[in-house]
């Protein structure tokens, strides 16, 4: 996706401003739903004075980077290997066209691996089906009940993501929400039937370009990028299976652990693969970091099987918005520019 751009001026010229407002709204997004749904549930608070959790999530953060190039594909740290990504797709970027046999070898990799994930995904209501019957006939209603304040709370995270990035875009582009959801809608229809932002990029790269008045210049950068670095729903997912198991296993949380949920949710909805069932491999990862038993994953990772077409539709929908009010602050501060 980074050696899409285009080329390193591209980069230094737009690149740097739409990747820190990806992430900044990201970030804001999750924690606008975080402090919304903590109400709701009934957690168990524990120690909130433990400074030694501050250091851990200090270290969580360092642990990002590697020692070497080739640990993280030896351990399967996702984390660590999208740092490592991250760099060698600059490295390619900054290096131009004597990197384009890797980039072809990439890119058809990266078909192969979408075809793959493709066959997976036609197995998924079979794994949903076998998970659930399991569940009920074990009869472990903790489970179930977690499983559904999960994927209530997702939903209704996904459905205030698009409310509150439709006002955002209608205010900056100075159009009505109706307008925008005809303008968008062939690339919503795409990405929640698929479950895949990559099936959906053509289609939502044409719509940025020709319905919503995004330059081809800045296209080419932010709709790769966005499928990277915005996904807000993803995010929200991944934060809402941590508090619906924290809930439901009883386990002690802090003000700590909470930024710290916040944190993991926001980096492992980067850090996921935009193909269906790409977010399914991070939840050992999240359980892990916030102490979590994985009792309910069984279930969890069921429902997010089915949740991951809402949240992909969301993950598209928001980032065209956010490019959309991107492009006006852009160009807004080109006219200054130009009449000053």
């Amino acid at each position: 996706m980074i050696y899409c751009i285009g080329d390193a001026s591209t980069f230094s010229e737009v690149g740097r401003r739409v990747c820190v407002r990806y992430l900044l709204y990201l970030l804001v997004m999750t924690v606008l739903i975080a402090l919304i749904s903590l109400p709701f549930f009934s957690l168990q608070i524990g120690n909130t004075q433990n400074g030694n959790q501050y250091s851990e999530l200090y270290q969580m953060v360092l642990n990002i980077i590697p020692d070497n190039l080739f640990t993280p594909f030896s351990r399967g740290n996702t984390l660590q290997i999208m740092f490592v990504g991250i760099i060698i797709g600059l490295t390619m970027l900054v290096i131009g066209k004597n990197t384009q046999v890797v980039a072809e070898l990439a890119e058809q990799l990266g078909f192969i691996v979408d075809g793959i994930m493709g066959f997976i995904s036609k197995l998924v209501p079979v794994f949903v089906f076998g998970s659930l019957f399991n569940i009920i006939v074990s009869s472990d209603l903790s489970s179930l009940a977690a499983g559904g304040k999960f994927f209530a709370g997702t939903l209704a995270g996904c459905i205030i993501l698009i409310l509150f990035h439709t006002v955002l875009a209608c205010v900056k582009m100075h159009i009505s929400p109706l307008e925008l959801w005809k303008r968008t809608f062939s690339t919503f229809i795409i990405a929640i039937s698929t479950a895949s932002s990559s099936a959906a990029f053509a289609e939502n790269k044409r719509t940025c370009t020709e319905k919503l008045g995004i330059s081809h210049h800045l296209a080419n950068f932010g709709v790769p990028f966005g499928q990277l670095l915005y996904p807000p729903g993803a995010s929200v997912l991944f934060w809402f299976a941590a508090v619906c198991v924290a809930e439901s296993s009883g386990a002690e949380v802090s003000e700590v652990w909470i930024i710290t949920a916040i944190a993991v949710s926001v980096i492992l909805s980067v850090a996921s693969p935009p193909v269906p069932g790409g977010m399914t491999a991070s939840f050992t990862i999240l359980f892990t970091q916030l102490g979590l038993q994985v009792s309910d994953l069984a279930v969890i990772l069921s429902l997010t099987s089915i949740l991951d077409f809402a949240v992909t539709a969301t993950d598209v929908f928001t980032q065209q918005c956010v490019l959309a009010i991107t492009s006006r602050s852009i160009e807004k501060t080109q006219t200054i520019k130009e009449q000053s």
